[in-house]
């Protein structure tokens, strides 16, 4: 094979995979979060609510719970596979 052929092919597959990037969390069901700066945070698919106060946010996922903590928390817009919270984030956190 000639090292062009292999280089395109290596060039292929990294962009393949740069494309395909949280495909998998989205088919697993897995916790998808993204923090925008310290006021914003996305969590896509999360099961339910479990506790919802302007200083805490605990939300069931497949994997635990995700507990956010904070000031003035509120959830600005909610679907049933995503949830945008808004407020002075301070602590994300984990739990089994």
């Amino acid at each position: 094979m000639k090292k062009r052929e292999v280089a395109n092919k290596t060039s292929f597959i990294k962009q393949l995979t740069q494309a395909i990037d949280g495909v998998e969390e989205t088919f697993a069901e897995l916790p998808l979060i993204t923090i925008i700066g310290v006021e914003t945070i996305s969590i896509e698919n999360f099961i339910n609510i479990l506790e919802y106060t302007d200083e805490v946010i605990k939300l069931k996922t497949k994997l635990g719970v995700v507990s956010i903590i904070g000031k003035n928390l509120e959830a600005r817009s909610m679907n049933q596979e995503q949830i945008k919270i808004k407020g002075i984030i301070e602590t994300v956190n984990f739990e089994k």
